[in-house]
């Protein structure tokens, strides 16, 4: 945990060996220092990690015609990790300015040199100065899986659609303007310095909350149960269309045939052409069949939907609903 020097007045920081300042701040409306060896200032993130993982399952038995052993099973998997600088460290001085003088090398990782003075009031002097950014990053994702055992389907999988979300951001290193005198180091990474100490902070909120998550999965589950059920009524009615196809050409078929052998050639080969073209009405159908591309794709564009409201991305909401639909045309 960082702490905090703060005077009105003039700050001192004398030293003849090295000051390292790690996630603290001084604060004063002067700052004089004179630092014989380094000074190392660093800023700390805080973190915040959370892993949860869960399991369901479950059988139930039913009697009758229909009747049978049914059962399934599911895990779902949450990872939330953050990381941000919230406290920059360094030395802030007022409208005093400030006056350092460094015997060896100045490092600054993430952290400032900041002044409320104007540039003539704020000078650093040091044998070298290095200086680093931190990154910030918060992300989480939460994604299930599971399979249910039928007496009819036998077995059923279920890729849920995952949610997930990141941000990120960079806390510079910076020093207010003013006179930067390097003795004896390389000046050339100078020109990369920040001199926006005010704006160098760039702490990131966190953006994972356990119950919106999970109100965002119900949320598109519900979604997800209502498109899914439409687009089984649309295959099921294009299904049902082909099924008359099917029977239409089998019956024109036989028609057909009956008509060669009572010797009316011309009348069966018109109930062939119409027996033919029930045939190609029944093959267009056929894409709404189970694994068909039509409800494979009404499937993996639900899929989309669903991810996006649940802060994922629709690529990967769709691909989760294709490969689902595909699995349960292949073991079925």
């Amino acid at each position: 945990v960082g702490s905090l020097l703060n005077a009105d007045g003039t700050v001192e920081l004398v030293t003849g060996k090295d000051l390292i300042i790690s996630g603290s701040q001084v604060k004063g409306g002067t700052i004089l220092a004179d630092i014989g060896g380094d000074l190392n200032i660093v800023s700390l993130q805080d973190t915040d990690d959370y892993i949860a993982k869960n399991k369901n399952s479950g059988i139930g038995v039913s009697t009758g015609p229909s009747g049978g052993i049914t059962g399934s099973y599911s895990q779902g998997k949450t990872n939330s990790t953050y990381a941000s600088v919230i406290e920059q460290a360094g030395i802030f001085a007022g409208e005093g300015g400030f006056e350092i003088t460094v015997g060896s090398n100045t490092d600054l990782k993430g952290a400032v040199i900041s002044s409320g003075a104007t540039s003539d009031k704020n000078k650093l002097s040091t044998d070298t100065l290095t200086f680093s950014d931190i990154e910030n990053k918060a992300e989480y994702s939460a994604s299930n899986v599971g399979v249910s055992i039928g007496t009819e389907k036998n077995i059923t999988p279920n890729i849920g659609m995952p949610v997930s979300g990141d941000a990120s951001s960079t806390t510079q290193a910076a020093i207010s303007s003013g006179v930067i005198d390097i003795r004896s180091g390389d000046t050339t990474n100078l020109a990369n310095l920040s001199r926006d100490t005010e704006n160098a902070s760039q702490a990131l909120a966190k953006i994972f909350d356990k119950k919106t998550v999970e109100e965002r999965q119900e949320l598109a589950k519900v979604f997800g149960e209502v498109a899914y059920k439409l687009v089984g009524d649309i295959a099921q009615k294009y299904q049902k269309e082909k099924f008359k196809s099917d029977i239409e050409a089998a019956k024109l078929e036989s028609e057909a045939k009956k008509a060669e052998e009572n010797g009316k050639v011309e009348e069966a080969n018109e109930l062939r052409e119409k027996a033919a073209q029930q045939k190609v009405n029944a093959e267009k159908l056929s894409v709404w069949d189970e694994g068909g591309k039509a409800k494979i794709a009404l499937h993996a564009l639900v899929g989309g939907v669903m991810s996006t409201m649940g802060s994922g991305s629709f690529a990967s909401g769709a691909l989760a609903a294709w490969i689902n639909e595909s699995l349960q045309n292949e073991i079925t």
